[in-house]
């Protein structure tokens, strides 16, 4: 459906008579915001509307210009700016014959303008300019009426889904002005406002029902308390990157982790919401079952009685206070105005809606496809941030990087690897859209990575924005549980903190001895990498190597390096570094070795290995100590 950009809008005449003597008055309330008003009005209605008459006409293009005089050349004087708008303009005959006439009589009888028709004015130009789009619905309702009416229709299933169209537009329009005047509420301290302002702001910030806790401490700090209402969270990530299983793990910590939260309507249950238009059921429930149990069961080999007491027993039964609802659409099945029905039909069973997840947004529709994606995602961020604000809720959502981040990922991996990759990655990755982060309150880079450091999977993320300004944690890494059947393997239930005394992410992820050079004040950066270890060797050519048999770092990696030795990259290292990594080694009762290597290995130990490939033996060459 298409829409006109102006507004067919008819103003009558004696109205236009009234806001041209407004123009021409001088009063303490009809100030530059009031005429910019009226211009910004006289700029979005259709002209087409005044070239009926010449009466009307005249009138249009007199105030249009006469604001024109008043706010770019700044003409006061009610002469000059008279001539401003009549003279040498090829409408200056019909302003002389309809437009002096009025302000002639008006001055001539040296009237006073009442502040009841300057308020009568204010007002009506002020609700045109918010409310006029709904004139533009007249003329397509008007079209789907008279079909009805005239029989001239195939099936009334197409005049009900015309109908539909119609007015889904005319409502999400109707939401974002409601939204719009919401949000813009005026902070008064002048006297006999200032005690009842800061009692409202200071109750609004300390509100706990405005935060939803998360299960992990690094996301509470990060966002100021949690999830906040009203807010919009963008989070990016690639194919296959954990997207969806992160927002699955955070829609039922929240659920968790606010026991004593309050809902507006004391009657009603709180109720979290997840809309995938991604996955299908089977892999949802799956996962769900997998996060609520630490994957400990294998849901394939258990019956239908066992998982049902298992999720009891786990705590996801029926009765537990906050509820979380999984709801399925296809993709490109709904768009975003859909997603008030369906909140209202959740709403209709006795819940309240508290916070809202998707899944994700290149899957559902704008409310008004333009078919530019770009422009297209852009729009669908900004209509959650509308949403969240319209239902004060925190709405969470899901985006894609696009095929450079892919790129970049892959040749990491191909060459080596490195630690923190995801730091790697930004907002020119963003899959089609900069609007998207424009439009979103907080944006964030997920990405699941192994560390063979700390040999587990983390999910890491990498802030992009951020409105909550009381943190600069800009990285950070939040490790997957090693509870479960598949311990180290997991990359599915993230470990909750939000109990702990201290949380559990990482600020790197990379080698844990230069994690303890770090805390000597040394910059030491670096990490032992997938392509140092192949069926336990490890080569290299022309290259310095740091050596150490620190036993922590053994124990930390034998399981993936089955090996006696850690290595580590001389040339990565500062003279400074290499000395912070000798008083290590040195506390530890180590003697650390500087040589230079052409060629060497390290054989698998047996007992760690059983399948590893024997491999041949290669001469050692010459060990040369510097001195």
């Amino acid at each position: 459906m298409n829409l006109k950009e102006s507004i067919y809008m008819p103003i009558p005449i004696d109205i236009l008579d009234l806001i041209i003597k407004m123009i021409y008055t001088s009063h303490p309330r009809i100030t530059r915001k009031f005429i910019n008003n009226i211009s910004k009005l006289f700029y979005v209605v259709d002209p087409l509307y005044f070239d009926s008459e010449l009466s009307l006409h005249a009138r249009y293009f007199f105030i249009q210009r006469s604001c024109k005089g008043y706010l770019e050349a700044k003409i006061k004087n009610f002469d000059l700016l008279y001539d401003y708008a009549s003279q040498n303009t090829v409408y200056k005959e019909e302003i002389e014959d309809f437009v002096y006439p009025v302000l002639n009589d008006y001055f001539n009888d040296d009237l006073i303008v009442s502040m009841d028709d300057i308020d009568y004015v204010n007002t009506y130009v002020s609700e045109r300019l918010q409310y006029g789009f709904i004139y533009n619905y007249i003329e397509p309702l008007n079209e789907v009426m008279d079909k009805l009416t005239n029989n001239s229709f195939s099936s009334l299933y197409d005049i009900i889904d015309e109908s539909e169209t119609v007015l889904k537009y005319m409502l999400s329009e109707i939401r974002k002005v409601k939204a719009d005047n919401n949000s813009a509420p005026v902070i008064d301290l002048s006297r006999g406002n200032f005690e009842n302002v800061v009692s409202q702001m200071v109750s609004e910030i300390h509100n706990p029902s405005g935060f939803l806790k998360t299960g992990y401490k690094v996301f509470n700090e990060k966002w100021g308390g949690g999830l906040e209402s009203a807010r919009t969270y963008l989070e990016l990530g690639l194919p296959g990157g954990g997207k969806s299983k992160f927002l699955l793990n955070l829609a039922e910590s929240v659920c968790i982790s606010n026991p004593n939260f309050v809902t507006k309507d004391p009657s009603k249950r709180p109720c979290v919401v997840l809309i995938s238009q991604e996955n299908s059921q089977r892999e949802t429930f799956k996962r769900y079952f997998g996060i609520i149990t630490e994957e400990k069961y294998n849901i394939k080999s258990m019956s239908e009685d066992e998982v049902f007491k298992t999720l009891e027993l786990y705590g996801a039964d029926p009765n537990r206070q906050i509820n979380l609802k999984i709801i399925f659409k296809k993709s490109k099945s709904i768009s975003t105005d859909d997603i008030y029905d369906i909140i209202e039909e959740v709403e209709s069973d006795g819940e309240e809606v508290i916070a809202l997840f998707h899944d994700y947004t290149k899957r559902i529709r704008p409310s008004k496809p333009t078919g530019d994606l770009r422009i297209d995602l852009g729009n669908v961020v900004d209509e959650f941030s509308t949403m969240s604000k319209v239902l004060d809720i925190p709405v969470v959502i899901l985006g894609q990087m696009n095929r450079d981040a892919m790129r970049t990922v892959e040749t990491v991996l191909a060459e080596g690897g490195k630690a923190n990759i995801v730091k790697l990655l930004g907002s020119h990755n963003i899959g089609e859209s900069a609007l998207m982060i424009e439009n979103a309150d907080c944006v964030d880079i997920l990405y699941d990575e192994f560390s063979y450091s700390y040999d587990r999977w983390f999910l890491t993320v990498k802030e992009i924005k951020n409105r909550n300004e009381e943190t600069d944690l800009k990285f950070f890494a939040q490790p997957y549980s090693l509870n479960g059947l598949k311990k180290n393997k997991s990359r599915l239930v993230l470990e909750v903190d939000v109990d702990l005394a201290k949380s559990v992410a990482l600020i790197d992820i990379g080698d844990p001895i230069y994690d303890d050079a770090k805390r000597k004040n040394s910059s030491v950066r670096g990490s032992i990498t997938k392509s140092n270890y192949y069926n336990g060797q490890i080569q290299a050519e022309d290259e310095d190597y740091r050596y150490t048999e620190n036993k922590d770092v053994v124990k930390n990696n034998k399981s993936r390096f089955k090996s006696k030795k850690a290595v580590y990259k001389r040339d990565e290292l500062n003279d400074e570094e290499v000395d912070d990594l000798d008083d290590i080694a040195h506390e530890d009762n180590h003697k650390p070795l500087r040589r230079k290597v052409v060629s060497t290995y390290i054989e698998p130990d047996e007992e760690d290995d059983e399948d590893a490939k024997p491999i041949k033996k290669k001469k050692k060459k010459k060990m040369v100590h510097r001195e």
